[in-house]
């Protein structure tokens, strides 16, 4: 666990020591790594949620805190990592940037228009763990783009996920 915290507050700070320690230890069993010569180099969370279209439920997954440490970047191994744990499952995630985007539709995520306003009849819900992390907020009209990787087609434009991790 220690190496896995090390590369998160290499990628994100250690501003927010207190969410930090809450990820790690509610959440560390969601953790996944991808090892090179025998240490870890690049690690991401995917945390159980719920995707409700209409009366529908799917269990999906939202991939967080996607991180490599820096003497491995540009070398692939964020790509295979996220390769090897594509299933069946839908997975979302909000790009840390812009500039991400690209990078995740080369791995085949999707783009769509997501908003913090609830829609119970389109939305994405955090579970377990997740859910006692996130903090749920709602904001009118504020959109934002989420991405997803799914093997079935969905139509998801205007999705709500009003949590927030940040």
């Amino acid at each position: 666990m220690e190496e896995c915290i090390r590369i998160y507050e290499q990628a994100f700070g250690t501003d927010e020591k207190d969410f930090t320690d809450a990820l790690f230890k509610t959440c560390f069993k969601y953790c996944k790594v991808l090892k090179e010569n025998n240490e870890i180099c690049s690690m991401l969370f995917l945390l159980p949620a719920t995707l409700k279209i209409g009366e529908r439920q799917i269990d999906a997954e939202y991939l967080f805190a996607a991180a490599t440490d820096e003497k491995y970047r540009g070398k692939g191994c964020m790509s295979r990592l996220i390769n090897s744990v594509k299933g069946n499952k839908p997975i979302f995630l909000k790009p840390a940037n812009e500039g991400l985007v690209s990078f995740y539709e080369r791995l085949g995520f999707k783009c769509v228009k997501a908003t913090k306003a609830r829609n119970k009849e389109l939305c994405l819900i955090p579970e377990k763990e997740f859910y006692s992390l996130s903090k749920g907020t709602e904001y009118k009209n504020e959109e934002y783009t989420l991405m997803y990787y799914s093997k079935e087609e969905l139509i998801l434009n205007g999705i709500s996920f009003p949590f927030t991790m940040e």
